[in-house]
């Protein structure tokens, strides 16, 4: 891989862990201290308010907390596999590999 790739994919494997840290303590925050949330992951509205039957629905930052939830520890084990296949396929010394007539090359000990 290129440089610019190369910081690309670290940028993204680190973007990814910090979003995943960040995103399950808010949701530990979210479950345990402020009880938004049930240990099911399932959102918790508190009573309506009062005089009224209007029902809590979940905003914004908690729909995104969510996806962070659930996107970021994807994120970052995809690339850090992509990663790690990379760099065992490039640890294959070139001048071990035999090009034979077919398409697959084997490795001569």
């Amino acid at each position: 891989m290129t440089g610019p790739t190369v910081r690309l994919t670290i940028a993204v494997q680190w973007g990814s862990g910090l979003v995943w840290v960040w995103s399950w303590y808010t949701m530990y925050l979210e479950i345990v201290r402020w009880k938004h949330v049930t240990p099911s992951l399932r959102f918790n509205p508190g009573p309506p308010i009062h005089g009224t039957h209007i029902r809590a629905k979940p905003g914004m930052p908690l729909k995104f907390l969510y996806v962070c939830f659930f996107a970021a520890p994807v994120v970052f084990l995809t690339t850090t596999l992509r990663d790690r296949k990379r760099a065992t396929m490039t640890m294959i010394d070139p001048r071990r590999v035999r090009i034979t007539g077919h398409r697959c090359a084997s490795l001569t000990f």
